[in-house]
């Protein structure tokens, strides 16, 4: 690996991802955060004053003005293929938050672009970067479950309301799967780490009938080699006030859990309690399942355990200033993003399952 060198980053979208990789940026002594974005003039001059450099309205006006190694795109969905885009012409090196923008013409575009000129360009997966799930991923590559059966996945997040609505119409957030469920399914791909075969998404009525797309759905992956994945998900079970600590938001309903399934064990962690429990299945050659231990991280910030936009932001810098390519590559983001679409098409076929290739032709 070469040495490093001082990369000048801007940042389109400040909001709170993008503020949180501002102060990641200007924390680290091989980086400068130059410039930013943001569309409101009023939060813009606040923004501007608080970390002491330009912040403007338009994006373009940010990339005609400085000369970037590295640009941030953490702006609405629908944005992110002509700023992706944009920047690689101009052989900036790219960090955009998830989904790949919000249709498959979207994704090919960006990942075509980023490997026919070498431009780097890494799609904002940071659950990657989380202890819990790395813990996760570690335990499946390591042998320790045995042959891996199932990876069972139930996200219950806060309910929806009528505020910040944006995210919830369908044409600018590119519906439940490429928006709220993205970084699920990338994660079981991860996990698994093979090819998916196909995909079966089945929904109840809706418990609210004004958004644009479903407030439930069962979700199943099935993967070459027989593992099957599945992803439980429902908006309609969680209670407000919604609390802000651990203890207040379990009470409430809301839920993120993964449990791990295997041949020889299984591994479970709960994001309300910041734990990896491993059970082994066996004793000699008979099956008697026992805990084999818990792993407690309660003494770690909850970022770094499951949403860990920080070190993904170190990382990504890194690898810029010192010439690497990404840790997760475009092909690889692709495939999470076609594999979201493969969902959204068996939904409305009425869980009819489909595979990637389904999604490939239906152009």
């Amino acid at each position: 690996m070469s040495s490093l060198r001082r990369i000048r980053v801007g940042i389109i979208g400040l909001g709170g991802f993008g503020t949180t990789e501002a102060e990641v940026v200007r924390s680290m002594p091989n980086a400068e955060f130059v410039a930013g974005v943001r569309r409101t003039p009023e939060a813009a001059r606040e923004l501007s004053q608080r970390f002491g450099v330009p912040v403007y309205q338009n994006w373009l006006e940010l990339l005609d003005k400085h000369p970037l190694d590295l640009v941030a795109i953490t702006s609405t969905n629908e944005t992110h293929r002509e700023m992706t885009l944009e920047a690689i012409r101009r052989g900036i090196a790219v960090h955009c938050q998830k989904p790949m923008g919000v249709t498959l013409d979207d994704a090919r575009a960006m990942r075509d672009a980023a490997n026919r000129t070498g431009v780097f360009m890494q799609i904002g997966f940071e659950c990657r970067y989380s202890l819990l799930y790395q813990r996760l991923k570690d335990l499946i590559d390591s042998g320790e479950l045995g042959e891996i059966a199932q990876v069972y996945c139930h996200y219950t997040p806060g309910p929806w309301t009528l505020d910040a609505a944006a995210w919830k119409v369908k044409a600018s957030s590119g519906g439940l799967f490429a928006n709220k469920l993205n970084h699920y399914v990338d994660l079981l791909r991860w996990m698994i780490g093979k090819p998916l075969r196909d995909v079966s998404c089945v929904t109840a009525p809706k418990v609210i009938p004004y958004y644009e797309f479903t407030d439930n759905a069962l979700t199943v992956f099935r993967f070459e080699g027989g593992a099957v994945a599945h992803i439980l998900f429902n908006q309609t079970t969680t209670a407000l006030p919604y609390g802000s600590s651990a203890a207040e938001c379990y009470r409430a309903g809301h839920r993120l859990e993964f449990n791990v399934i295997g041949s020889r064990g299984n591994a479970f962690v709960d994001i309300w309690h910041p734990q990896v429990r491993v059970i082994h299945n066996y004793s000699g050659d008979k099956y008697y399942p026992r805990v084999a231990r818990v792993e407690d991280y309660a003494d770690l910030p909850s970022w770094k355990l499951y949403y860990n936009l920080q070190d993904e932001a170190r990382d990504i810098v890194d690898r810029v200033s010192s010439g690497k390519r990404e840790f997760i590559s475009p092909d690889d983001a692709y495939l999470s993003t076609v594999t979201c679409l493969a969902a959204d098409m068996s939904m409305a076929r009425n869980g009819a399952p489909v595979g990637l290739a389904d999604v490939e032709s239906s152009r």
